[in-house]
């Protein structure tokens, strides 16, 4: 929201007999570098789902109509790991991670395509393209556990129609992704 310059996320909202309810909030400033409040260099205010803000948490199709992701998205992994090789239990920027998880990839590590992918070369939808793209330029940070598979989450209230589907990125193979060094921090 431009107006109160602002995102906010809302989890398990309902709306039921004229109330709003939800199960969780986020919110970041959008004049801020995005960091949660508690981490270093964060921002008083700056807060929810242990780091991640909530425009990275879906691709929007806006942004997909407009042909670019100009930002970093979140992707949703199998299992997590329950701590990082050195011992927190996420890398920055994750402020924590969900616990008890026997997963080997920790939260807050980032996976990306590799740069020398040509994504031209491969079979897929414009749609796919431009997730592609923000994939290979940004990246994804490892935010969540998904129970089922590793995902991107699509805009939940637009109809993707034709778009994009769960195999629409299919033509990228697991040998072209890599994980950026954890904690990293440009």
């Amino acid at each position: 929201d431009s107006a109160t310059n602002q995102a906010v996320g809302l989890s398990g909202a309902k709306y039921v007999a004229g109330r709003w309810t939800a199960t969780g909030v986020s919110r970041y400033y959008l004049g801020s570098h995005g960091i949660t409040q508690g981490l270093a260099n964060g921002t008083k205010g700056n807060l929810g789902h242990r780091g991640i803000p909530s425009p990275m948490q879906s691709v929007s199709k806006r942004e997909v109509r407009r042909g670019a992701i100009n930002h970093r998205l979140e992707v949703y992994w199998w299992e997590t790991a329950a701590t990082t090789p050195q011992g927190p239990d996420a890398y920055f920027p994750m402020s924590n991670s969900e616990s008890g998880k026997n997963g080997v990839v920790p939260e807050g590590i980032v996976v990306r395509i590799k740069r020398s992918v040509d994504l031209k070369a491969r079979h897929m939808s414009p749609a796919a393209r431009v997730v592609a793209r923000a994939l290979q330029k940004y990246g994804a940070v490892v935010g969540d556990n998904s129970g089922s598979g590793n995902n991107l989450k699509l805009q939940s209230n637009a109809n993707w129609t034709g778009m994009l589907n769960q195999d629409s990125l299919s033509s990228i193979h697991w040998k072209d992704y890599v994980f950026v060094k954890g904690g990293y921090r440009p």
